[in-house]
C-alpha cells in the first residue's frame, strides 16, 4: 500500500537551528577562541538563517570559516546554508569538514544523514542519521529521519520505534504524526483507527490533507 511519498518530507524540511553556534556562546573548552569579528559574523548569520534569508547567511558564514578556520560550526553552519539553497555538493564537503574537525556536531550529522537519503546512500544515511540520535536522543527531528530512512530499508517496526519516539519528544511534531499514519496503513492488516488518530492529528497541526490517506479511511468508515 503506497501513499504520498514519505521521502517528500525530507526535501522540504526546517532545520533547527538550536545547535548552531550563538554568537553569545562561550567558547567550548576544547575549541578555537572566536574572534570578535567571527562572532559578530555568526550572530549575522543565525539571524539571516531564521529569516530564510540563506544567501545572506552563507556569506557570514563564509565569512566565519575565513575567521575561523578550525572552527567546527563555522563548517556547519556553513553547510546548513548551502543545503537550504540545494548546493548539496558542497553543503556535503563542508558538514563532513566539520565532523572531521568535531565528531561531536549533531546538526552536522543530521543533515549529512539527510543528503545521504535523498542520494539513496542508505548505509551512509543510517550511519550518520544513528550519530545524530546518539549525540542528541532528545532530538525529535533525528528520530523522524531515522525512522523514515529505516522505513526505507524495509523494517517496519524499527521505523515505528522511531517515528513514536519523536512524537514523545515532540507531540506537535505534525510531520512525525503523518509518518506514523502512513506506518499504520502498512501494517498487515492495517491498524486504521491508529493511522486515523495520526493523520488527524497532523491535519490539525497545518499538515496537508492527503487524497489517498483520505479515500483510505473513508473506505474503513464504509465498510
Amino acid at each position: 500500500m503506497i501513499f504520498r511519498s514519505v521521502s517528500a518530507l525530507l526535501l522540504a524540511i526546517s532545520l533547527s537551528v538550536g545547535s548552531f553556534l550563538q554568537a553569545e556562546d562561550p567558547p567550548e573548552t576544547a575549541l578555537p577562541t572566536l574572534s570578535d569579528d567571527a562572532r559578530n559574523a555568526a550572530s549575522k548569520g543565525l539571524t539571516d538563517f531564521r529569516n530564510d534569508k540563506f544567501e545572506d547567511a552563507k556569506s557570514e558564514f563564509q565569512k566565519m570559516t575565513e575567521l575561523a578556520p578550525k572552527h567546527p560550526m563555522a563548517w556547519a553552519n556553513l553547510g546548513s546554508a548551502e543545503f537550504r539553497l540545494g548546493e548539496i555538493p558542497q553543503a556535503e564537503d563542508h558538514l563532513k569538514k566539520a565532523v572531521h574537525l568535531d565528531p561531536s556536531v549533531q546538526q552536522a550529522w543530521l543533515t549529512l544523514g539527510i543528503i545521504d537519503y535523498q542520494k539513496n546512500d542508505l548505509y551512509a544515511g543510517l550511519a550518520a542519521l544513528s550519530q545524530a540520535v546518539y549525540l542528541d536522543p532528545q532530538d525529535p527531528k533525528a528520530h523522524l529521519y531515522l525512522g523514515v530512512l529505516i522505513r526505507k530499508r524495509g523494517w517496519l517496526e524499527g521505523a515505528e520505534d522511531e517515528m513514536r519516539k519523536a512524537v514523545e519528544l515532540d507531540e506537535e511534531y505534525a510531520e512525525a504524526h503523518f509518518n506514523l499514519a502512513v506506518l499504520y496503513l502498512e501494517r498487515q492488516p492495517p491498524a486504521i483507527e491508529l493511522a486515523r488518530r495520526h493523520y488527524y492529528r497532523a491535519l490539525k497541526l497545518g499538515a496537508e490533507h492527503d487524497d489517498e490517506l483520505d479515500r483510505v479511511l473513508k473506505k474503513a468508515d464504509a465498510n
